[in-house]
């Protein structure tokens, strides 16, 4: 594992419509009748890849491209500091 870089990640963003409109709660307005679901697939150069729920922006993305497997994922911890915002694509 620590030889394997990531070499791409791709992000996508899936809209979708509720069955009917979904109200406010205690935090937000009316929640509306679409929800968007921010994706992320992440490849490393041996040809594995994750996807999953990812919030990250362009820049943190940009920065994660070419950085050790091992510098974003411990395997006995899960997602380091650094992997936090592709800890489910991890």
């Amino acid at each position: 594992m620590p030889k394997t870089r990531i070499s791409a990640v791709e992000w996508a963003e899936l809209e979708g419509r509720r069955p009917r409109l979904a109200g406010c709660n205690a935090r937000l307005g009316v929640h509306g009748q679409s929800v968007r679901v921010p994706l992320a697939r992440i490849t490393t150069d041996d040809g594995t890849s994750g996807f999953g729920f990812c919030r990250a922006t362009e820049e943190q993305i940009l920065d994660v491209l070419g950085q050790p497997l091992d510098a974003l994922f411990d395997a006995q911890y899960g997602a380091t500091p650094a992997g936090q915002f592709f800890d489910f694509p991890l």
